[in-house]
């Protein structure tokens, strides 16, 4: 699943397309490199959210379906 798809998904993002501006920005790292909205994200992989006053990182244990 596309990393701007997953982030909507689990509620982490309100929209894909702002999703998709994170990634842009630079504010999005899969396995701790930079991501662009079209990286696939696999079962294991860490993504890292940074936002203006925090970090969140996710451990990707399953890819939702849709």
């Amino acid at each position: 699943m596309r990393v701007d798809a997953l982030l909507k998904t689990l509620c982490l993002a309100k929209t894909r397309s702002q999703a998709h501006r994170g990634c842009e920005a630079g504010c999005i790292s899969i396995n701790g490199k930079k991501a662009k909205p079209s990286a696939e994200v696999r079962v294991g992989d860490v993504v890292e959210i940074r936002y203006p006053r925090k970090v969140t990182a996710v451990e990707i244990l399953a890819v939702p379906a849709g």
